[in-house]
């Protein structure tokens, strides 16, 4: 973890504020070890570190077009199989 990460601590109400959700939807992920983040005394706090890898984790896997007509093309190619990867590729002109 960086220096500069652990110097950026946010409250839960900073945090959900930031990422647009209820303070009890990060309260919730928190007790669950979801999100990291640690308390003082009763209040949690989150790290920018802890944070950023809340949002990393959560990600869904986004395609560019080029990922689509890349798919496309397997399935042309009747293969779901990445192995001949180049070879779908090359036949379908991409």
């Amino acid at each position: 973890m960086g220096g500069d990460d652990m110097n950026e601590v946010f409250t839960v109400a900073e945090a959900a504020a930031m990422l647009k959700v209820d303070p009890s939807t990060l309260r919730q992920r928190l007790r669950a070890g979801i999100l990291g983040g640690f308390r003082i005394g009763t209040d949690w706090r989150i790290t920018k570190a802890d944070l950023d890898a809340f949002i990393e984790r959560a990600r869904n896997d986004y395609r560019t077009d080029d990922d689509a007509d890349d798919q496309a093309a397997l399935a042309r190619a009747g293969s779901g199989d990445f192995e001949d990867w180049q070879a779908v590729k090359t036949r379908n002109g991409l």
